[in-house]
C-alpha cells in the first residue's frame, strides 16, 4: 500500500523463480501472458528495463536509450492507500499525453531534468490525494516550500527529484517519526 508496485513486483519475481525451481522453459512473451492474467502491471518487472506500458500498464514496449542515473528522494507517509480504492474514484480525462511521453523519454535521452520535472505526470495522482487528507496536507505543504513532488502511483509515497540538500532537509522538516524516507538512485 506505498504505491511503489511492490505487489507486482513479487508476483513476477514469484512466475520467474517457479520457473527457475520446477526448470519450465518461458520466453518473455509466454511470461507476460501469464502476467496479464494476474494483475495489469506485473508484465513490466519481469524484463526490468526502461519502458513505456500501455493499456492498463500490461503491454510492455521497451525504450532503448541511454540516459543518466537520476537521484531520487522518496517519502513513504505512514498512511496506506488502496489500489482498488483509488481507481475506484478515477475518470479518465481522454487528454492525450503522447507529448508528455515523447518529452519524457528526451528529457532521458539528454539528461534535461528540468524538461522531465515539466511532463512527468501520474493520473492517479488526485485521486490519491483525495483519498487521503494526511497525504494532501504534506503534499500542499512540499508545494507551499516551491518543492516538487510527486505521488508514485496509486500512493501515498511521493518522490522528488535530483533534490539539493536544502530540499531534502525541508522535505525531512515536514515528516514524522512514523514516515520512511530514503534516497535512492535511477539506473
Amino acid at each position: 500500500m506505498a504505491g511503489l508496485a511492490g505487489g507486482s513486483t513479487d508476483c513476477a519475481n514469484t512466475l520467474v523463480g517457479l520457473c527457475e525451481l520446477f526448470n519450465i522453459q518461458k520466453n518473455d512473451e509466454e511470461l507476460y501472458e501469464i502476467c496479464n492474467k494476474l494483475g495489469s502491471d506485473i508484465s513490466f518487472f519481469i524484463n526490468t528495463k526502461l519502458a513505456l506500458c500501455t493499456n492498463r500498464g500490461e503491454i510492455v514496449n521497451p525504450i532503448d536509450i541511454n540516459y543518466e542515473p537520476i537521484d531520487i528522494l522518496l517519502v513513504k507517509p505512514k498512511v496506506g492507500l488502496s489500489t482498488k480504492n483509488v481507481y475506484s474514484i478515477y475518470k479518465w480525462d481522454k487528454t492525450d499525453k503522447f507529448y508528455k511521453i515523447n518529452n519524457l523519454i528526451n528529457s532521458l535521452e539528454n539528461h534535461n531534468l528540468e524538461l522531465l520535472e515539466n511532463n512527468i505526470f501520474n493520473d492517479l495522482e488526485n485521486c490519491s490525494l483525495q483519498l487521503s487528507s494526511e497525504l494532501n496536507d504534506l503534499y500542499k505543504k512540499y508545494k507551499e516550500l516551491e518543492l516538487k513532488p510527486h505521488v508514485s502511483g496509486s500512493g501515498p509515497s511521493i518522490f522528488f527529484i535530483n533534490p539539493s540538500i536544502d530540499e531534502i532537509t525541508l522535505i525531512k522538516s515536514l515528516l514524522s517519526n512514523d514516515d520512511f524516507i530514503t534516497k535512492t538512485r535511477i539506473i
